[in-house]
């Protein structure tokens, strides 16, 4: 696109004054906030916002993207985040909202579902969406690396907290020339890492221009969902701090799966190396009036699928559930069926039990675990090991109902400081929590059948114990799984499939 004089020299008045290109060039009505970020981002070149949830984030980003690629020459905007929704679903149809909308930008911009190009330069004047990964090991396998530090650039990094520290350094590579922006922003849902060092740790935090907005500060965010977020967890609640105020969840509520784990569950891609070879497990917890009877198929880290059987205010009886359960089972044709066995749960138990016999598994989360030195009974141990299960799982759509569980099932102080032990569902109901019948679904599908059996049988293990072997055969070409876990197993490979 050719300028005339005179548009050359207004974009050169732009160049310094990314508020007025947004309102003139784009007529954009910005927020307060968002005016006061793209000015930060001129004047001090690296920015850190972090901010509560639907504040206008996305929008900003946008922006300041199309910002930089309409004035500054041959510019080059690597841009990543924890996921492929974050940038392709979110971000890159933000930016196509905004060339649709302005004929000038149909006429300067290229849009692709991963690059964004200035027309006739694409090849050397675009954006370029990235997803922010590492190998187990930490190593990049993608991100920023590439761009040099006499370029026009700006970095920009969507929900940074959640981005794997090792993508940062191919950042800061680039950064310390005169042209160099960044911009990360995002909801601080990790107390640890790249992101929190910036507003934590002052020398760090010294370089960069920090921001903070919270939902209170938008006026994007209604104020039915402020209310429907304090009554459900309470102004002190993780969840609250960071989706609502923006805050890094420091507190003393003592949740046991944090934040950045169920994000990063949620940000997963499917396992199509490991998972798929090993055998399938689902996992139940009944219900009858008040509660659901919901089912979990998983074969390794893939959650297969979720289900719920309820019929509000009726009763769902013991053989009505059974049937429900034998679907599935002849549909997935999974090694182990663990059930919760107490209440109703027995009778469905002895159903399955006499249908299909050892592969029905009970599961009394009351009973003492394997291993009593560190749980306090079989219900801490099955969480404790799906907590550490949790950032690496997958499933396609995971429910409302099991992350709002999930999010706030918490742990209990024992008198011995080592012990894990975690609340009983009685005291989560106390607490006007429902039921947690989707998380325990989920538990319950990971247990080893030895915990909830009692026995040791040869060597026993949890499918967590396995997790490092995995991660280790991943990165070694040709690796075998079993021998790597049999090595480290002196006693042997328990008879129990993983």
């Amino acid at each position: 696109m050719q300028l005339t004089s005179e548009a050359a020299i207004a974009f050169q008045y732009y160049e310094d004054h990314p508020v007025e290109f947004c309102e003139e060039v784009l007529g954009v009505d910005l927020d307060s906030w968002q005016r006061d970020a793209l000015n930060n981002l001129q004047e001090y070149h690296f920015l850190a916002i972090r901010s509560g949830s639907g504040v206008g984030k996305t929008c900003l980003m946008s922006l300041a993207t199309i910002w930089f690629l309409a004035t500054k020459p041959f510019s080059k905007v690597p841009t990543t985040a924890p996921s492929q929704h974050q940038l392709y679903d979110l971000l890159w149809s933000e930016h196509h909202k905004w060339i649709s909308k302005s004929p000038f930008l149909q006429d300067l911009l290229v849009w692709t579902q991963t690059r964004l190009g200035v027309r006739g330069h694409e090849p050397v004047w675009y954006a370029v969406a990235r997803t922010a990964q590492a190998s187990p090991s930490g190593e990049v396998a993608e991100g920023l690396q590439g761009f040099h530090a006499d370029d026009n650039l700006l970095f920009l990094v969507d929900e940074a907290s959640g981005v794997h520290d090792a993508i940062f350094p191919a950042m800061e590579g680039a950064l310390t020339g005169k042209n160099a922006y960044a911009l990360l922003a995002g909801n601080p849902t990790k107390t640890s890492g790249y992101f929190f060092d910036i507003f934590n740790k002052p020398k760090i935090g010294k370089l960069w221009k920090r921001m903070h907005v919270s939902c209170y500060d938008s006026p994007r965010v209604e104020g039915r969902y402020l209310t429907m977020m304090e009554e459900r967890y309470g102004k002190e609640h993780p969840v609250f701090l960071i989706k609502v105020e923006g805050e890094f969840a420091t507190g003393s509520i003592n949740t046991l799966i944090p934040v950045n784990y169920l994000d990063a569950m949620q940000n997963n891609l499917m396992d199509r190396t490991m998972s798929p070879k090993m055998p399938i497990h689902i996992g139940l917890d009944v219900g009858r009036v008040h509660a659901s009877s919901v089912l979990t198929v998983r074969q390794g880290f893939n959650v297969l699928k979720m289900a719920e059987k309820h019929k509000p205010g009726l009763i769902t009886d013991t053989e009505e559930v059974s049937q429900w359960v034998i679907e599935y089972i002849n549909a997935y044709d999974p090694a182990f069926v663990k059930i919760d066995a107490v209440g109703i749960g027995a009778g469905v138990y002895d159903v399955l039990k006499l249908a299909y016999g050892s592969r029905i598994i009970p599961v009394i989360g009351s009973q003492k675990s394997m291993k009593p030195e560190r749980f306090i009974n079989l219900r801490a141990e099955g969480y404790w090991d799906l907590r550490e299960l949790i950032p690496k799982l997958w499933c396609a759509d995971w429910p409302t109902k099991l992350l709002v569980e999930l999010g706030d099932i918490r742990q209990k102080d024992n008198v011995r400081k080592d012990i894990v032990q975690i609340e009983s569902k009685k005291d989560m109901m106390n607490r006007a929590m429902l039921s947690p019948d989707w998380s325990d679904s989920l538990m319950y599908a990971f247990l080893s059948p030895e915990s909830c059996l009692g026995e040791f049988l040869m060597q026993p293990f949890s499918f967590s114990d396995i997790v490092p072997a995995i991660t280790t055969a991943l990165v070694k070409e040709n690796a075998s799984v079993w021998s790597h876990f049999q090595r480290t197993h002196r006693s042997g490979v328990s008879k129990w499939s993983m």
